[in-house]
């Protein structure tokens, strides 16, 4: 009786395994796993037209002011509110920019 089963579950687990094989290859096939490339495209994937371009110059950082703490940071990071005559104001951090309202309610 303990052959039977041995050689059953022998079996069943070759099947298994033969299913797997069998799914694996067959799924290589569908348009789910293929990949298409574009025209004009090079090897790396990237079009021609984006490759960068060595000549091309830095484009400078614009920096401005906070007036809080007295230091020069990039524009792009900096914090930005709007004073009564809708001039800017830039704070290099939200605790600064916190300082500067609480100067302003206090006045």
């Amino acid at each position: 009786m303990d052959t039977f089963i041995y050689s059953v579950l022998r079996i069943t687990v070759m099947v298994l395994i033969f299913r797997t094989i069998l799914r694996f290859f067959s799924y290589r096939n569908t348009a789910a796993f293929q990949v298409t490339r574009k025209k004009g495209l090079t090897r790396t994937d990237t079009p021609v037209e984006e490759l960068p371009n060595k000549e091309e110059k830095a484009v400078p950082v614009e920096m401005v002011m906070d007036t809080t703490c007295n230091c020069e940071i990039p524009r792009k990071q900096a914090y930005i509110l709007l004073d009564d005559q809708d001039q800017p104001v830039y704070f290099c951090s939200w605790e600064c920019r916190a300082k500067y309202l609480a100067t302003r309610v206090s006045v």
